[in-house]
């Protein structure tokens, strides 16, 4: 699911050996965390937007931390009661471009699921009624396979919906929110004391992870392996701009050796390859 770059087990001499000589305390610090000592070991979860980087340390915090208590579960009631409703929106919204209908006696559910805010809990018993009826139309059904986790929570529609709905393991587990900032959750296993920043995916959120860098034992960069056939929205949104730009404002307008015109490929080869010649 990801990659892990973490030291190099072994005897002091090989790590020495392995060792920059301008990096000695690091090579110090790689020793050390395989001592008999308790010891900190600070791990770097990266990865962009979706990438699983919180859905990880939440299994790392079950495994080897603690069971989530009443109060997370109650928060994370929310959450997962706001992620049913934007994935109905999202395979609401995705139906008609696919020239698809649901079934007309759903048509009312589906304008109610529209207007109504993922923000506002609880939900209204008219709320949970049309996610419930909308979750078994067959052609919400046939469509959640292609959205993250809706399929899962529109056959516990039900249950989540229900008064008394607390959530389970996997209920959280699936559960989806924006990481911003850096967060830290710190536990203890067996001799290491592991300290572990997630740090938020999305483009704006990126540069702040050279903040982070130093003293970094371990780094696990995630990829979600369910999106081989998707594209980030930002970097689409980038693609459409760049694309659309160039019909209005010549690339060779501003770069004069440019001879490609209006052909989306030639342009991002040749600002790819400019870029290449600066760095050499």
């Amino acid at each position: 699911m990801g990659c892990v770059q973490s030291s190099e087990a072994g005897t002091d001499n090989a790590v020495d050996l392995l060792a920059p000589k301008d990096n000695a305390s690091a090579s110090v610090r790689r020793r050390r965390i395989y001592n008999d000592q308790r010891q900190d070991i600070k791990i770097l979860l990266l990865g962009a937007k979706d990438s699983g980087k919180s859905t990880i340390l939440k299994q790392m915090k079950l495994m080897y931390w603690r069971d989530f208590t009443l109060d997370e579960r109650e928060i994370y009631r929310e959450i997962i009661l706001a992620n049913i409703i934007d994935s109905m929106k999202a395979v609401l919204d995705a139906i008609p471009g696919l020239n698809l209908q649901i079934s007309p006696e759903n048509q009312a559910h589906a304008i109610e699921i529209l207007n109504t805010s993922s923000y506002l809990m609880p939900l209204s018993p008219w709320v949970s009624e049309a996610i419930c009826v909308l979750s078994k139309d067959p052609m919400i059904k046939n469509e959640s396979q292609l959205h993250d986790n809706a399929s899962y929570y529109f056959e516990s529609a039900e249950r989540i919906c229900s008064a008394k709905y607390l959530p389970t393991n996997q209920d959280i587990l699936r559960s989806r929110v924006t990481t911003t900032g850096i967060s830290k959750t710190s536990f203890t296993v067996e001799r290491f004391i592991l300290n572990v920043f997630d740090c938020g995916g999305s483009r704006s959120e990126r540069r702040k992870w050279v903040h982070c860098f130093g003293d970094t034992d371990v780094i696990i960069f995630l990829a979600s392996m369910s999106e081989y056939d998707q594209e980030l929205l930002e970097d689409s949104n980038q693609f459409d701009i760049f694309a659309a730009k160039l019909l209005h404002s010549p690339l060779e307008d501003h770069f004069s050796k440019y001879k490609g015109g209006q052909d989306y490929d030639a342009a991002c080869d040749y600002i790819q390859n400019s870029c290449a010649d600066l760095h050499e």
